[in-house]
């Protein structure tokens, strides 16, 4: 698959860039602010036939058209993280050592230190351990 290191440092960060996305797209409107109005004079359609001002409010086709790419240039842009991310949880999976798993797990989807990560997985302070063990399974890779 061609998964990385600094595929799985962005891991969280393509997470947060997928929520930051989908709120915007939620907060996007039809309008996207460009209301435009106007009003024409007509009558009432009994006697005594007296002038009214009719509004009229809509929105301009071209802002509608603009609406519809943010939307859409913003869907494409979810669907690529989506696929990075799935990319990078099926590695995980597929990692055949528990270990490095549990480090990938911990330090790079869950975001602990390097010292957490090496108490959970090994059992020591020393937080060399579990980046070194993570660094020679890149390497080896």
């Amino acid at each position: 698959m061609g998964i990385t290191l600094e595929d799985l440092e962005q891991h969280r960060y393509l997470l947060k860039e997928i929520s930051y996305l989908s709120e915007k797209l939620e907060n996007i409107t039809d309008t996207h602010g460009q209301v435009v109005s106007d009003s024409v004079i007509g009558s009432s359609n009994q006697f005594p036939y007296q002038e009214i001002v009719i509004p009229i409010v809509g929105v301009s086709p071209k802002h509608i058209g603009m609406y519809h790419k943010t939307k859409e240039e913003l869907n494409k842009r979810i669907t690529s993280i989506k696929k990075k991310v799935t990319e990078i949880e099926k590695f995980v999976e597929s990692v055949p050592r528990s270990d490095i798993r549990q480090i990938i797990e911990l330090r790079y989807i869950q975001g602990l230190s390097w010292r957490n990560v090496s108490i959970k997985v090994y059992g020591v302070s020393a937080e060399d351990r579990a980046r070194m063990a993570i660094t020679r399974y890149f390497e080896k890779s």
